[in-house]
């Protein structure tokens, strides 16, 4: 007996074609010890015979053997033509699952019709590992147009297969059904191919969501719509409903939706309450569209979509309630009414939209409950809505109300309750507290009613809150300028005199704007303050004389502009602004360019664009 080493110096020395021969039959006699070496050698000569051999071995090699396999040069799709035996064809179909190249599916395909009985499944993941590894888990990866045409016509005569027809190979086709090639859409557009009937078995094994959306979709031609349908009666379970329903349920389409007319009782497809609450989010929102879509009774309709109300979803539930808004039953409006305490916002917000009627308010517990609603937009609504109903109600809740709201509904008051409105903004004057005073004042204001106020102004302006003084000194001098008052605008214009002796320079300050413009001669009494040390007593005496056209009112103001203190030459600039005063302009540009305050430059430079040269 010839040494391993002996052989293979013996191989080595042999021409090329000999030496292919010789090692091709020396690996098929050799001895366990002696096969790695021998498949090394034999890799010398790469020929379809010697990579046979060594496949029919392989699963005796060390694993580098199957890295040297993995060669371009090595010619694998010729030698698994030569295989026979069952363990080649194992070890043949197990390279060519690693290698994952388009040319080997041919040869696949032809190892679905072998006699072994684990032969054809192995093809078949094969097939599958191979189309996955250049089409992508959901079929969407881009292929060159050369490996596309391979693995379509593959894939389509392993449909074709009318003996073999296996779930790896459904799955390969249904990776594909994204982009189908010329072969595999051909057998798509036959409706009544008898792969369109088998794929079903396959649908519970598929993991992602677009293979699933694509097996599914074969299911909508003319043969399948009744059996597709009717296999909904024997759906049990979460986790068949998850798989039906989620991203692809089978009657969301208008073809599958018309299936359903063939179905005596559709709402049956439907799992129960506890089981649709274990569902994932994706698949209870296709629950409750699927719900909205069967042609069933509307009291039928309107206790599922009450159950489908329940459901963990935000996005559920809203479809739910959207299919409630669309039932003008008072059923529908009473489950809309309750969807109004849902946890999630956006729910309850679309529920109290139909609820909430400013013209006709809800009943009173109603709107109770929505006014202690946790969410703070439903409850300010509720709010508004409320305050609106009454003249009462708007007083018990006017200093909640947003200031736009205030008015709205006043206004809408005034025109049907102006005695009892007026009224409450006299007692909120009279008898209210500072935060009540100074909103009746500005309410009073902006619906003209301060004329009918003037004695309840008068005594306000004679109180203690520096804020409620200078609102109704304000309010007191819009009645005397524009003749609105009663017979009483004598004690208005005492109520303005002692104003400028009140403590508060700010009070001082509109009590003295509010004299200047009823009466012209009254600067001349006021004069002192003009050189007052508070800026804003100062400037309102300084406007008041631009106002007027005095001539020594410029003279005045460029004092206040040069005065040593910025608050008072900011308030000069601010007094230049409002009379656009362009006698001062040069001195406003002075104070922009050298100014020490930035503050001051930037209201100067403002002054200065404004006035215009």
């Amino acid at each position: 007996m010839h040494s391993t080493a002996g052989k293979l110096a013996f191989l080595r020395r042999q021409p090329r074609g000999a030496g292919s021969s010789i090692a091709a039959a020396a690996l098929r006699l050799a001895e366990p010890g002696e096969i790695d070496a021998l498949a090394e050698v034999a890799l010398l000569y790469p020929r379809a015979a010697n990579v046979a051999a060594i496949v029919g071995v392989l699963h005796h090699l060390r694993p580098d053997a199957w890295n040297a396999l993995a060669a371009p040069a090595i010619p694998v799709a010729a030698a698994l033509r030569l295989l026979r035996s069952r363990q080649a064809l194992l070890n043949g179909i197990a390279l060519a699952r690693r290698r994952a190249e388009p040319q080997l599916l041919a040869q696949l395909v032809t190892l679905l019709h072998s006699d072994h009985d684990d032969v054809p499944c192995r093809a078949a993941g094969a097939i599958l590992e191979t189309v996955t590894t250049h089409a992508g888990r959901d079929g969407r990866r881009w292929m060159d147009d050369r490996t596309a045409a391979m693995i379509d016509v593959a894939v389509a005569d392993a449909l074709s297969n009318a003996d073999r027809r296996l779930d790896e190979v459904f799955l390969a086709a249904a990776v594909l059904a994204a982009r189908p090639g010329r072969r595999l859409k051909r057998l798509f557009d036959d409706p009544r191919h008898a792969v369109l009937f088998s794929i079903r078995r396959v649908v519970q094994r598929v993991d992602h969501p677009l293979v699933r959306h694509n097996l599914l979709r074969w299911l909508t031609t003319d043969p399948l719509r009744e059996p597709a349908a009717r296999s909904l009666h024997r759906v049990r379970g979460t986790r068949q409903y998850a798989d039906l329903l989620e991203g692809s349920h089978l009657l969301l389409q208008p073809l599958r939706r018309r299936a359903m007319r063939r179905i005596d009782r559709p709402a049956q497809c439907m799992p129960d309450l506890k089981t649709a609450m274990a569902l994932p989010a994706d698949a209870q929102l296709d629950l409750v569209r699927y719900v909205r879509a069967i042609p069933t009774a509307g009291a039928v309709r309107r206790e599922r979509l009450a159950d489908c109300a329940a459901l963990p979803s935000p996005t559920a539930r809203l479809n739910a309630l959207l299919g409630l808004l669309c039932d003008d039953s008072d059923d529908a409006m009473h489950l809309v009414k309750a969807m109004c305490s849902d946890p999630d916002e956006a729910v309850a917000t679309l529920a109290v939209g139909r609820v909430l009627d400013v013209q006709q308010p809800p009943p009173g517990e109603l709107l109770s409950m929505l006014e202690a609603s946790a969410h703070p937009r439903i409850a300010v609504r509720a709010t508004v809505v409320a305050a609106g109903a009454s003249i009462d109600a708007f007083f018990e809740r006017w200093l909640l109300l947003a200031a736009a709201d205030r008015i709205a509904i006043a206004h809408r008051l005034l025109r049907t309750h102006r005695v009892s409105l007026v009224s409450g903004l006299g007692t909120a004057l009279n008898r209210g507290g500072p935060e009540e005073q100074l909103a009746a004042i500005s309410l009073a204001g902006r619906l003209g009613v301060t004329g009918v106020l003037e004695l309840a102004l008068i005594d306000a302006a004679a109180g203690e809150n520096a804020r409620v003084v200078s609102a109704a000194v304000g309010a007191l001098a819009m009645i005397l300028c524009q003749g609105t008052g009663p017979d009483g605008s004598r004690h208005a214009r005492n109520a303005l005199q002692r104003a400028l002796d009140h403590p508060d320079v700010r009070v001082q300050a509109n009590a003295l704007e509010a004299l200047t413009r009823i009466d012209h001669t009254a600067i001349d009494r006021l004069g002192d303050r003009l050189e007052s040390r508070d800026n804003r007593l100062r400037a309102n005496a300084v406007r008041a004389m631009l106002r007027q056209g005095r001539h020594d009112g410029a003279r005045a103001l460029r004092s206040m502009l040069d005065d040593a203190d910025p608050l008072h030459r900011v308030s000069a600039i601010w007094v230049a602004r409002q009379a656009r005063e362009r006698r001062v302009s040069g001195d406003l540009r002075r104070i922009a360019d050298q100014d020490s305050v930035a503050e001051v430059r930037r209201r100067a430079v403002a002054a200065v664009q404004w006035i215009g040269p």
